[in-house]
């Protein structure tokens, strides 16, 4: 079996990503909701009287949404950051933006974000927002092309947690199919869950520690392209060597679809 791939720390999130916003006034509370197929970790500048400041992180499971400011919102402008988890593994293109701000690696809370000043802060591309009113407050979404709605955004990122973990939840949709349902019934029953679990509120993090473990049941690959991909596999040992073929040709509209290779392993000299 392959070897797993090591990701860096955190991957900027995706160009694909946008801000779903309308212009409102002041109002209580602001708060961000993940309408993503990726679990995220956001951070928010604030811009006041000639003054920048930025803090970070809240993590935002998909679905669902965080208050990151409380109380009455009196500010000139509002900036938001959003990183994929390193499980999700490299993105393929920085997040554009409005304005580039200082971010930490860790929690931060940066007072004077125009320039980083001191060791482990580096400047990241942040979106300007302007929340729509709702009943909750001030709201701005964290959206795909996809456009998910919340349901949705849960089920594409179990499908797409699964995946990661070895299990075939494809195409990743936010559809709840009899594959999907396949799929996490196996996960479910290789780790021992209850049969509730995919409805508990931590159940990203039983998928996410899955798909970290190095000795997770499979390897996927991902067309992330818009093109025809054909793709292979080849790993040597001392005693075998392991192909995965024939190449796997990925369907163009279906971007976004893994597959796990099917491994041939044939005994060496």
């Amino acid at each position: 079996m392959p070897a797993p791939v090591t990701s860096p720390p955190c991957a900027a999130f995706v160009a694909a990503v946008t801000l779903i916003a309308v212009s409102s006034p002041a109002s209580a509370d602001f708060q961000l909701c993940n309408r993503m197929s990726y679990v995220v970790e956001a951070a928010i500048g604030i811009d006041d009287k000639g003054a920048t400041a930025t803090r970070g992180w809240f993590r935002i499971d998909p679905g669902l949404c965080r208050t990151v400011l409380q109380g009455e919102v009196h500010v000139d402008g509002l900036f938001v950051h959003a990183r994929a988890l390193a499980v999700y593994g490299a993105s393929p293109l920085p997040q554009a933006g409005h304005a580039d701000l200082c971010i930490g690696q860790n929690d931060f809370i940066i007072t004077a974000a125009r320039h980083c000043s001191r060791p482990g802060q580096r400047l990241a591309r942040f979106t300007q927002v302007k929340p729509s009113e709702t009943e909750k407050g001030l709201t701005a979404y964290l959206a795909e092309e996809a456009e998910y709605s919340d349901d949705q955004a849960r089920d594409a990122a179990i499908q797409r947690l699964l995946v990661i973990a070895g299990y075939d939840a494809t195409p990743i949709d936010g559809i709840r199919g009899a594959k999907t349902d396949a799929a996490l019934l196996q996960f479910i029953q290789d780790n021992k869950l209850s049969a509730t679990a995919a409805g508990r509120a931590d159940f990203f993090d039983t998928l996410i520690a899955a798909a970290q473990r190095p000795d997770g049941v499979g390897f996927a690959w991902c067309n992330d392209t818009a093109h025809v991909v054909m793709a292979a596999l080849g790993a040597l040992s001392c005693r075998s060597t392991t192909q995965a073929g024939p190449p796997i040709p990925f369907d163009e509209d279906r971007r976004g679809a893994c597959q796990r290779p099917r491994l041939l392993v044939r005994s060496g000299a």
